[in-house]
């Protein structure tokens, strides 16, 4: 139906930057030069998340003619990829910072929430609607609007940002948005 109508669906895209470099990831993606180091983590993440308690969302992925339709590696979300880079590329004292394109589905939420957990580390994700912050069984959602951005936009440092402050930190990757 949509492609009768000539309507496309955005594809969905996470990054994050990752040693001064701004590091971009499709659902599925196989083009980084890394992507064998991260599929293997991804999967290491996978099983320890089932073993604390993870039970994968699958009607929130795909549906059956979907799932039926693409090869196991294009059904892994965008941010998964992000994440497991992130966790691979940065210290562990620095907290994951993605942004994605699109709304982070049911399955994706969970998984960040027990990767949070099992690795130690604050993810915050930023998705087309808010900032989603991770810390061990901690989480905390904040809507981008109004004066101030909730606790899910906190800066390294703690203290809360205001929407500009936050949009400030999204210019280095602004450009990967248009493109």
């Amino acid at each position: 139906m949509m492609k009768d109508r000539g309507v496309k669906k955005e594809p969905g895209r996470s990054w994050i930057e990752a040693n001064n470099s701004v590091h971009a990831f499709f659902a599925g993606d196989q083009k980084h030069p890394c992507v064998d180091k991260i599929y293997e983590y991804l999967r290491d993440l996978n099983e320890r998340a089932a073993k604390n308690g993870y039970i994968p969302q699958t009607n929130s992925l795909l549906n059956d003619v979907e799932q039926r339709q693409k090869g196991p590696t294009q059904i892994i979300h965008s941010e998964k990829l992000a994440i497991a880079f992130g966790l691979l590329s940065l210290s562990s004292s620095t907290p994951i910072h993605v942004f994605k394109n699109l709304r982070v589905c049911g399955d994706c939420h969970s998984w960040i929430k027990y990767v949070s957990k099992i690795s130690g580390r604050m993810i915050i994700v930023r998705d087309s609607y808010r900032f989603h912050h991770f810390k061990g069984d901690w989480y905390q959602e904040g809507e981008a609007s109004g004066n101030l951005v909730t606790a899910c936009a906190k800066c390294n440092s703690g203290r809360s940002q205001t929407v500009e402050e936050a949009k400030v930190r999204l210019i280095k990757v602004s450009k990967f948005w248009s493109s």
